[in-house]
């Protein structure tokens, strides 16, 4: 934690008994990057609005102004701040612009800034331009700039995790463990570098080195959401299920939001392996109701309730994120929710799924779950459409199986047996199978109408003309080759030939 300065203790003093608030611009900012450095966002807008009460147009309260918008994601509305006052032999003009242009993707334009910002010579100003790329999610471009600063400043804590952050998505586990024992020799409650080095033990399969960091961690602060999964996570790889349930249940009453429906989504798979289907159903509507907002979250959720053999509580959730997202929701979720509508036989709202699948993501096999699902509210037409599509591109026999099905219930009798002799060439106990799965009674017509016999009486052709050919090729091997005449022999032989004749 950042020491309180005594600007930031007189203003939370006069604003605690009441009193005026009056300070001058340059007392605003240092109270304003105070709380920025310590992340509560709240008193900072607190702050910004103080600045633009007192000093609606000067220069410090409207590079407030602009820091705020990056701070908040809003690099249009940063630059638009700037816009008017930008000066480039201002350092923190060119860290602002130069993080806003990271944020929208310019990163020639970010990295140009940046440097500029740097001709100041104080090295440590690589630390907020690697933050800017880091907020922009440019990991990469960020260890360049957190790297020159820790080279000139070899102790600074806030860098060193800096480049932690960075690691953790592009570096190597070996490469996170230097540095995290780097940040533990400066400070050995460093928290983030415990978790960070725990989790690459993790990576390298070395968990009970992993266990002892989270320890360690927990007992910095044990209400941290990342140590429970960690800890949780430790025990089920050294296969002490029972402990890590344990924890996790204990943990999920100290920890909140998004960490809370972590580690309950852990409890309810081991809930699920326990086969206590109930205790598992219920730890996953906790995790929901934990972090209701996060799709990712919603998304394990839905997969949790089909593993614990809930399809009615995962419809409950597919449905309401169909009707929010429509042809924008993920086709693997449209195909998860078609499937758990045909295992309860409700077809028509298959139907409906899968109609919009096919817009998004039409494939051989969305047109067979399509055509499947026409074929079981026999509409055989509508079905039989979808599978020529799905033949056309992808030729195998169920699909042939399923068009002879279609051409059969329509009275197409030419169509029923050319489709089942393709399926049946390819193969022939497979065919037969899948048709009298989908109803004896078809076997049975097949048999009747002479299906059955004509398939075999066309493979039995298709053999005999593949044998032949065989035995044809076998005997222009056998052939034995004729040596090859040279020039003058030819003559010769056609000399001898014409003496001959004369002579006779």
């Amino acid at each position: 934690m950042t020491p309180k300065p005594d600007i930031v203790i007189q203003y939370e003093q006069r604003k605690a008994s009441g009193e005026s608030l009056y300070f001058d611009p340059v007392e605003l900012e240092d109270i304003f990057h105070y709380y920025t450095e310590e992340g509560r966002m709240e008193e900072q807008e607190e702050v910004l609005r103080l600045a633009r009460k007192l000093h609606p147009d000067d220069f410090v309260t409207i590079t407030l102004e602009a820091e705020y918008s990056l701070n908040i994601d809003d690099p249009d509305g940063c630059l638009l701040f700037l816009e008017p006052i930008f000066d480039e032999n201002n350092i923190m003009h060119c860290i602002l612009k130069s993080g806003a242009l990271a944020q929208k993707g310019d990163l020639q334009g970010a990295i140009e800034y940046g440097e500029m910002a740097l001709e100041g010579d104080d090295p440590l100003i690589a630390y907020d331009i690697g933050l800017g790329f880091m907020n922009a999610n440019q990991p990469t471009v960020a260890l360049r700039y957190y790297t020159r600063c820790l080279e000139a400043y070899p102790e600074d804590l806030r860098t060193l995790l800096g480049i932690l952050y960075c690691l953790n998505q592009v570096g190597t586990p070996e490469e996170i463990i230097r540095y995290a024992d780097r940040a533990l020799d400066l400070d050995s409650f460093c928290l983030e570098a415990w978790i960070a080095k725990g989790n690459a033990l993790g990576q390298q399969d070395k968990w009970k080195e992993a266990e002892e960091c989270c320890d360690y961690a927990m007992a910095i602060q044990p209400e941290n959401g990342d140590c429970a999964l960690m800890k949780v996570n430790c025990c089920i790889q050294q296969n002490r299920h029972d402990e890590a349930l344990h924890f996790a249940e204990e943990a999920a009453k100290r920890v909140y939001n998004e960490a809370k429906a972590n580690v309950l989504l852990l409890a309810a798979h081991l809930y699920i392996e326990k086969e206590r289907m109930e205790e598992a159903k219920n730890a996953v509507w906790g995790a929901i109701e934990a972090c209701p907002s996060d799709s990712e979250i919603f998304n394990r959720a839905i997969y949790a309730f089909v593993d614990c053999h809930d399809p009615v509580s995962a419809l409950v959730l597919l449905r309401d994120r169909f009707q929010r997202e429509g042809d924008k929701m993920d086709p693997q979720l449209l195909i998860l929710m078609g499937d758990l509508y045909t295992q309860q036989n409700n077809y028509e709202a298959a139907l409906e799924t899968y109609l919009v699948l096919v817009k998004v993501m039409p494939s051989p096999t969305v047109w067979t779950m399509t055509g499947s699902t026409y074929l079981a509210l026999s509409k055989y037409r509508r079905a039989y459409t979808y599978f020529q599509k799905a033949a056309a591109e992808d030729p195998i026999w169920q699909t042939y199986v399923l068009l002879a099905v279609c051409a059969h219930e329509m009275g197409w009798d030419t169509a029923a047996a050319n489709n089942y002799i393709l399926a049946y060439n390819l193969n022939s106990q497979g065919a037969y199978d899948l048709l009298k799965a989908i109803s004896p009674m078809l076997t049975e017509s097949f048999e009747k109408k002479q299906i059955f016999l004509e398939a075999e009486q066309w493979r039995h052709k298709q053999l005999v003309k593949q044998l032949l050919a065989a035995e044809a090729r076998q005997k222009e091997d056998e052939q034995p080759e004729q040596p090859e005449q040279s020039e003058p022999q030819i003559q010769m032989e056609e000399i001898i030939t014409k003496d001959n004749k004369k002579t006779k």
